[in-house]
């Protein structure tokens, strides 16, 4: 598993920070359980929401919804990033901001999907404001 440049250190600035963060993906146990299991990623999520804890898929925000509940946040102190344009709905209806990644998508798909900023990776500059 090769992951995206800088999230391994943007998810130690976040940490340090003190920032709570959660996983909502739409994805199941096994493939969740092999990612986080990787380089300790799942060390940086004090909760995740799977595809099973779900009864309806994104774009419905119940995932990010429950997520942020588990972390006990309210909805509109959360941002979401997101690659797809149905999660990037989802984080939208959930009340929370989102930023998009652009690994499936181009800029203006996402934007028009509810994106308010979008990032090649996780090198980019405008991160730097959300962990210091």
């Amino acid at each position: 598993i090769k992951w995206m440049p800088g999230l391994i250190p943007f998810l130690q600035q976040a940490q340090s920070a003190g920032l709570k963060m959660g996983l909502g993906t739409s994805a199941c146990q096994e493939n969740v359980d092999l990612l986080m299991h990787q380089d300790d990623l799942g060390d940086f999520f004090a909760t995740q929401v799977i595809a099973s804890d779900v009864e309806r898929g994104k774009p419905d925000p119940q995932c990010y919804l429950l997520v942020a509940e588990r972390l006990g946040i309210a909805p509109d102190r959360c941002l979401v990033f997101e690659d797809a344009i149905a999660g990037t709905q989802a984080a939208r209806n959930a009340g929370m901001r989102c930023w998009g990644v652009l690994t499936t998508c181009y800029e203006a798909e996402l934007k028009q999907a509810g994106a308010e900023y979008c990032i090649q990776d996780f090198t980019d500059q405008a991160l730097l404001k959300l962990t210091s």
